[in-house]
């Protein structure tokens, strides 16, 4: 279902432009690649971003490598890291050829950045200010290491977006506006109920993805039961339980929202 939600979304996202014209040549994937210029665009939303992380770091464990710099680098990424990030989106395209067709309809741009520009507080991450774009440093899928997780961490953020572009689409999570926020054990620091909901689909795709991972017989996939992706070290299958049972307490859901959290957790035999 949350797959279908966005017939007709191309007349409503606005074009991203990026400022460097080498995106236009090059690209990761089939994906144009920006190296982050002086694009106001770029330069704003990560800004934003290194004050909420900043605002943060305590819970989130995050490091500094300095204060954060006012400008935005220009350096190229690195090549390793393109080719990481290459294999992280062909592993997808491969396993889960149809989330990768919507990733491929929904993000228009990737942005490397150097790491000094968040202080190493932020590696990679998607912003509504800057729709259609996944940003991250520039050596990111290289240091990240394994295939598995980079290519975890790529269809995490590309699922913000479409939760995103399913809101601009008209349609709604929530019966009524909520103000409440709540701690899971994926994020500690209080969410809105927003947030629990973009949770819970987030790490049920993740969940299929290393399913469908296991079932093609890729090796070095890491196992179901004992994956602990989020910045807490917590086993993926407590993280979503925790945050699926916080949003289905106190989430006064729609029927659309209540269709897609079924939709991507049905899917997934250990959570029904």
């Amino acid at each position: 279902m949350l797959l279908n939600a966005l017939e007709g979304l191309p007349h409503v996202l606005a074009e991203v432009r990026h400022s460097d014209e080498r995106a236009a040549r090059t690209a990761v994937d089939g994906i144009p690649f920006d190296i982050a210029s002086n694009s106001p665009s770029v330069h704003s939303v990560l800004r934003q971003v290194v004050a909420r992380a900043t605002a943060n770091a305590g819970d989130r464990g995050v490091h500094t490598r300095g204060p954060a710099r006012n400008d935005v680098s220009v350096e190229t990424a690195d090549a390793a890291s393109l080719d990481a990030t290459r294999q992280a989106l062909a592993t997808i395209r491969a396993v889960w050829p149809e989330l990768y067709a919507e990733m491929r309809s929904l993000i228009r741009v990737l942005v490397f950045f150097d790491e000094s520009v968040t202080a190493g507080r932020v590696t990679i991450f998607t912003d509504s200010s800057y729709h259609g774009a996944i940003l991250q440093t520039r050596r990111f899928a290289l240091e990240r290491g394994a295939l598995h997780e980079t290519a975890g961490d790529l269809l995490h953020e590309a699922t913000h977006t479409h939760l995103n572009a399913v809101l601009l689409c008209g349609e709604q999570f929530f019966t009524r506006r909520t103000t409440s926020l709540h701690v899971t054990t994926f994020r500690s620091d209080p969410r809105p109920l927003s947030s629990v909901f973009h949770q819970v689909v987030v790490l049920a795709r993740l969940a299929e993805y290393l399913l469908r991972a296991e079932e093609a017989g890729l090796t070095d996939v890491p196992r179901l039961d004992t994956y602990r992706p989020g910045p807490r070290g917590r086993l993926l299958s407590d993280e979503l339980n925790d945050s699926l049972r916080v949003l289905l307490k106190e989430a006064p859901l729609t029927d659309y929202a209540t269709e897609v959290v079924e939709s991507v957790v049905d899917r997934l035999p250990a959570f029904r």
